[in-house]
């Protein structure tokens, strides 16, 4: 008889239990559980602090942004859009060229004209690039004397007669006014004579 009264009174105990060990039970145990870990060894003024600073916090993502802040910077650097412009011009410059290149003995004078303006308005920099030849050796496959001969063709010739000239000879030609541009080196002074040695 001990044994079943036992028996009957562990069930009895146990049936409650179970029944309130529920989704929403549980869930409740388990946020007394998490808040009497989160408090415990911590000084009381830890939540004010906290409380404290996420007001400022508000406020302060609140209100306007001073310019010289960090976080002025951070969201919009100096020039955002200015940047950006240039960065969808040079996009657009560098496809022209990649077209226009499968066709380079007839289409050359319009590769030059499209060099050219990347040169003159400096959408190089766009891309971190501090001088317009290293943009054209690393970022264009036609070689970099290719490029600046093909830049520099609109700008010394007439539409016309480059046509009728070609690529070729326009090349050569530009050559040749490079070597009679440069000036003629100087002659090295000449070692005195020394008197042979006996």
């Amino acid at each position: 008889m001990t044994a079943k009264k036992t028996r009957a009174a562990t069930g009895a105990k146990s049936a409650p239990a179970s029944k309130a060990r529920g989704p929403k039970a549980s869930a409740a145990a388990a946020a007394a559980a998490a808040a009497k870990v989160g408090n415990r060894g911590t000084a009381p003024w830890v939540a004010r602090h906290a409380a404290k600073h996420a007001e400022e916090a508000l406020r302060r993502n609140a209100g306007p942004i001073h310019p010289d802040s960090a976080r002025a910077t951070l969201r919009a650097p100096a020039q955002a859009d200015a940047l950006k412009a240039s960065v969808r011009e040079l996009h657009t410059a560098l496809g022209e060229i990649r077209t226009l290149k499968k066709h380079l003995a007839d289409r050359f004078w319009e590769i030059g004209l499209v060099l050219g303006h990347i040169k003159e308005r400096e959408l190089f920099a766009a891309k971190g690039y501090h001088s317009f030849e290293t943009f054209v050796e690393r970022e264009l496959d036609l070689g970099r004397g290719v490029c600046l001969t093909l830049e520099r063709i609109p700008r010394v010739f007439v539409e016309s007669a480059a046509r009728q000239l070609g690529l070729v000879r326009l090349t050569r030609a530009i050559a040749a006014l490079d070597e009679s541009a440069e000036p003629a080196a100087a002659g090295l002074p000449m070692r005195p004579p020394t008197a042979p040695k006996r």
